[in-house]
Order: C-alpha cells, then structure tokens, then sequence
C-alpha cells in the first residue's frame, strides 16, 4: 500500500512540474485575486477556491511603494502567497506601480547600482522568499508609457531576470486602449518581445462604461449594431492581426457587477461590486440599474474566446458570489464562464439575470 500511495504522490508531483514548465499549454484557465487592494466582504480560504482555476494571479508587486522596509507587497498578500506555496498551487503575481506608472524610471536609471539596490534586487528577493512561479508586467496603455525602445528594454529586463531563474513565467498585460494600436509594429515591435514573454494577456475589462446602453448588455459585449460600444469581437480582431505570437495570448474578462457612477456615494473608490452584493439587494430599483452580464453573455464570452486564445483570465475573485447568495453555488460567474471555455454543459443561474 505504502508503494502505491508514493508511486501516484509522484505522479501527481510530476503533472505538477510539468504543467508549469509547458508554459503556453493551451486551454489554462488563470484567476486573479486583487488582495488588499479590494476592500469587500471577501475572505481568502485557501480550502474555497474554484477546483477549475489553473493558476492563480494574486495582488500586485509595487515598485514605488517603499513605505519601509521589505514593503513594495501589502503583508497581507504577503499572507495569501505562502498559503499557496503551502498547497503547492502556482501563483503569478502582476508587478507595476501604485500610484504613477513610471517605468522611465524602471528602464533609464542612470545610478546602476542604485538601480540594483533599490529596483532589480528587491524584486529577486521577493520572487525567491515566496517561491512565485510568474510575473505579470502591467504598463496600462502600451504605447503612452513615455519610454523609448519600450520592447528592447523589457526584453533586456526581462532577460536579466532570467538569468536568476530558470523556470519563472513572464507575461506583460495590455489593457483595452492599446487594442487599436496593435496591429501597427512600428509603435511596439513585437518580434523582440515574443522571444523573451511567455504570455500576453489581453484585458477585456473596461470596454464600456455602464450606462444605459450597456446596462442591458453589459460592459463586454461581443457584438453590438450600436457603433458607440466597443466590442469583444472588435478587440479580438485588432489581437489576431496584430504581430503578438498567438500561441501566448490570453484574454481576460472581468467578471463584475458596475455601478452607474450617478448611483456610487462620494466616498466610492470603484464602481465595481460583487455578485454576493448584487443578489442580496434589498434596493432592487437601485441594482436593476447596475451592469451585469447574464449567464448566457457569460458563457458565451468563454465560449468565444476559446477559439482565438491561448488560455482565459477570470478577474476577479472578489467580485463573483462567494457567499452563495445568487443561489447557484460558489463562484458561479466564474464557472459559468469555465464551462464556455470547456465546452461544458450551459448551467443557468437566473438570480444574475436581468428580467
């Protein structure tokens, strides 16, 4: 008995290993949780977790947050990440800025050994005491950074960063206002980055606003005869033609209720709620005019994406309904969405529907 139970431990350790080292396995399914920076009812469990996410993307490495020492991560995430390591689940974790994108600064120091000290060292130390398994660049708006030779100095960057690791994945995010720029290398020349990134992804998170045209729609839509709404198959067109390798492109969706910004208090720092909020409404006048997609959208957005994509983000955890209240489940937004990329069965959940 005792062979047996180490002879499948082993086998379980190897598809482990193995699925992380094939970084563009195709079909990955990614979830991001935004941690400490998503002020919500939420708790993080690290026995809660959907059972169909791949990796998870947690929190965010902040380069100009040096608020004391060792403190570019909030403590708290810092939390989440061991409970991973613990489980032997891999995570990825975005690396940025806080306040003021500044990656001029990242890319041009001119004091090399401060640049080592206070930049590329921290950052090796953080990836090796937490043990992550991948790094997301997020620059915002690709073509507005401001940086010269933005795609050779990410590929000496990221090329220094390799030498410290072997096995660690490297992505860059581009979020829904580059889409239009894509397919024009002369502003980004992709050549350079598809030999160094092992990801792109594609964000499909701010496309509309909610108002009240996407409120019977949703902020997402893949198709729209309104010319005002920019769409899924829109963007999607821009990524295919665009010189990106597309055995490495995934596109995130955002997963989320949005308040009209007429119905948010003054002190609201987001428009974004939760489903588990969104259901259990007493102010049903109030929620009736917020933006939602209904199950079908969703699982037809899954569905959709499955066909160009190399794997599908989820964003965000925080946002689905953890606490059960849309009576369908744990995270039934994600898994609706799961099951379009699959191909499984369509499982309605009629509480997210507008009537």
């Amino acid at each position: 008995m005792k062979i047996k139970i180490v002879i499948i431990l082993n086998i379980f350790l190897y598809l482990q290993l193995t699925k992380q080292d094939d970084v563009c396995i195709k079909n990955q399914i990614m979830c991001i949780i935004s941690g400490h920076y998503w002020r919500s009812t939420y708790v993080f469990n690290i026995n809660e977790l959907p059972e169909r996410c791949d990796v998870f993307i947690v929190g965010q490495y902040f380069f100009d947050r040096k608020v004391g020492a060792d403190s570019h991560v909030m403590e708290s995430d810092k939390d989440i990440f061991r409970a991973f390591v613990n489980a032997c689940i891999p995570v990825y974790t975005i690396v940025g800025f806080e306040i003021a994108a500044t990656w001029n600064e990242i890319f041009d120091y001119s004091d090399k050994n401060v640049y080592q000290t206070e930049v590329f060292d921290p950052l090796v130390t953080f990836l090796n005491e937490f043990n992550i398994n991948g790094i997301l660049l997020y620059f915002g708006d690709l073509y507005t950074t401001g940086v010269e030779d933005l795609a050779t100095k990410i590929s000496s960057f990221v090329g220094a960063l390799k030498e410290k690791f072997d096995k660690l994945v490297f992505g860059m995010i581009l979020n829904e206002n580059s889409h239009t720029s894509l397919t024009d290398n002369t502003l980004f020349d992709f050549s350079i980055t598809n030999k160094v990134l092992d990801i792109y992804i594609m964000q499909y998170i701010l496309l509309n606003d909610c108002n009240n045209n996407t409120v019977k729609t949703g902020v997402s839509p893949l198709t729209s005869t309104d010319n005002t709404i920019v769409t899924i198959e829109q963007v999607t067109c821009s990524v295919t033609n665009s010189y990106m390798d597309k055995s490495k492109i995934y596109a995130a969706i955002e997963l989320a209720p949005r308040i009209p910004f007429p119905l948010l208090p003054d002190y609201a720092m987001t428009s974004l709620t939760s489903y588990s909020i969104y259901c259990s409404s007493a102010d049903k006048s109030n929620s009736s005019q917020w933006c939602t997609s209904p199950s079908q959208l969703i699982y037809d957005q899954g569905e959709y994406l499955k066909k160009f994509y190399a794997g599908i983000v989820l964003v965000q955890l925080e946002t689905d309904d953890y606490e059960c209240k849309c009576e369908c489940g744990q995270y039934p937004v994600f898994n609706i969405a799961i099951d379009g990329w699959t191909g499984s069965p369509f499982k309605d959940c009629p509480a997210i529907n507008k009537n």
